[in-house]
């Protein structure tokens, strides 16, 4: 079963389509990541939901990030 993680996300910017939200351990090094689909208005904020491969440990996970670049 694929493993999920919530973010809230909220930006001064307007952006649609896809992102990327990297699971990242300990030292800062990603172990996996999921993609999504964001619709973000300025200064709009909400919680994105993200799904992961079932393969990644969630137990080695410190936090996660969402990058819209």
């Amino acid at each position: 079963m694929p493993q999920n993680a919530v973010c809230a996300a909220c930006g001064k910017f307007t952006r649609a389509g896809a992102a990327m939200a990297p699971a990242l351990e300990e030292a800062g090094v990603g172990i996996g990541r999921s993609l999504l689909q964001v619709d973000f208005t300025a200064d709009d904020g909400q919680y994105v939901t993200s799904t992961f491969n079932q393969e990644l440990d969630c137990q080695l996970v410190r936090r996660y990030a969402l990058s819209l670049a």
